[in-house]
């Protein structure tokens, strides 16, 4: 499983950036509000509508920045996920196995899986068809395909299975074995 580097870069940029500015924006409605409240005599005089107004604002506020920063979970556990990838060798996994690497739940991993490979934060793996409980490395330039070749370790002589375009360390001897 290959994270979509440049992808997820931007993705991260932009999150970040948002989140900042949702904050600003966050920090100016609860400041009018302490504002409006700092004296009974502004509340006497029906500020207490505008105060009621920043809670709500700063409340939506917050509310996207929550929401940014779960974005950001989510793509950051696309790298988490392709480290758990990166020593499979027959190309297949199943989900509670990855979600215990990860220590999530399997419904959340699942979730969170099926949301990365449609945003196209993953690439080259998809969920089995007639398993849903699996997921499947793909080729490299063909998502639709899961064909791996057979390569022979020039130091031990044993057959390894590997993804085509791909090097491998040989289960046997640990030698890398290069595309």
């Amino acid at each position: 499983m290959y994270v979509n580097k440049t992808k997820a870069t931007i993705a991260l940029g932009s999150i970040k950036v948002k989140t900042i500015i949702w904050g600003i924006i966050c920090s100016f409605f609860v400041l009018g509000f302490f504002g409006c409240m700092t004296t009974e005599q502004r509340a006497k005089e029906g500020n207490t509508s505008v105060a009621i107004i920043a809670v709500i604002l700063a409340a939506i506020s917050g509310l996207f920045i929550y929401l940014n920063l779960q974005k950001r979970k989510k793509i950051n556990l696309a790298y988490r996920l392709s480290n758990v990838f990166e020593n499979d060798s027959d190309g297949t996994m199943m989900t509670n196995e990855i979600a215990n690497a990860v220590h999530l739940a399997t419904p959340v991993l699942e979730k969170t899986m099926l949301w990365l490979i449609n945003n196209n934060f993953v690439i080259n793996c998809r969920f089995d068809d007639k398993n849903q409980s699996r997921i499947l490395l793909t080729d490299v330039n063909d998502a639709a395909t899961n064909e791996f070749k057979i390569i022979q370790c020039a130091a031990c002589g044993t057959q390894v299975q590997v993804r085509p375009g791909q090097g491998i360390k040989c289960p046997s001897c640990g030698t890398y074995i290069a595309p």
